[in-house]
């Protein structure tokens, strides 16, 4: 098998501006209900990306158990996943059961972002949410019924990353931190070189002391708290970067 990476994307954490890049080189692949394990080891897709609620398939819409994927008007290659159990298709448990020899083999990495910095970013891009105070957002936030606003702003980043409550990422990424030089190594293992970052689909925000009381930070510190500790960042908001970035070795099999 050709060497592969396998990128877990997640909502507001630079993956728009890594996406664009990979699409003009014609290097990623999206996971979906029906991927085969001769796709995944196509030489063409070097790139495996794990995705949690839109991916692009076709122009048909799929029908699956109790999932139903329908066209999004945003796009005529983007499906918005609507679970009618409650319970949505997850590319990343799909892929991690299915195929756990593939997934395992290859290396895995996530970009992770402040979960104070990435909650006003989310707060500020969707637009149900953009006419709240951040505290009636918070005292709301969107349940998985809103599948769209709750991956954005609701899951936690290392629900997002994770199988069977285990993280299965052995590389992250720190929005804060120069991740250019990071994501050229992992992206020149597989043979695509000079690549650059743009920056794309950036809120139009100020500084987080503009939107945090200390009241608000507690309570987005409380309700995130697993994403501070698992990726060592700080409780108090004016420190943006990690205290420590984390080494991560999840090699075991879930």
């Amino acid at each position: 098998m050709n060497k592969k990476i396998i990128w877990i994307k997640k909502a507001k954490c630079a993956g728009t501006s890594l996406e664009s890049v990979l699409k003009e080189r014609g290097a990623i692949y999206y996971v979906h209900p029906r991927t085969s394990l001769a796709e995944l080891e196509d030489p063409n897709n070097r790139v495996i990306c794990v995705r949690e609620a839109l991916f692009p398939y076709g122009k048909t819409p799929i029908k699956q158990e109790n999932n139903v994927y329908e066209l999004n008007s945003a796009s005529t290659l983007l499906y918005r996943l609507r679970s009618r159990a409650g319970v949505p298709f997850r590319p990343l448990d799909f892929i991690a059961s299915k195929y756990p020899d593939f997934f395992y083999e290859c290396d895995r990495f996530a970009i992770v972002r402040n979960p104070y910095d990435k909650f006003i970013s989310s707060w500020k891009y969707l637009k149900s949410l953009q006419h709240l105070s951040i505290g009636e957002v918070l005292k709301k936030l969107p349940q998985p019924s809103s599948l769209h606003d709750w991956v954005h702003i609701t899951q936690l980043q290392t629900e997002a990353i994770s199988h069977k409550d285990n993280l299965v990422v052995n590389r992250l990424l720190y929005m804060e931190m120069d991740m250019d030089d990071e994501l050229r190594d992992i992206l020149s293992a597989i043979g695509l070189s000079d690549v650059a970052l743009p920056q794309e689909n950036r809120s139009r925000r100020g500084k987080l002391a503009e939107y945090l009381s200390p009241e608000v930070s507690d309570q987005i510190y409380t309700r995130f708290k697993p994403d501070f500790d698992t990726f060592g960042y700080d409780k108090d908001y004016r420190v943006v970067s990690p205290k420590d970035s984390v080494c991560v070795t999840a090699e075991q099999r879930v």
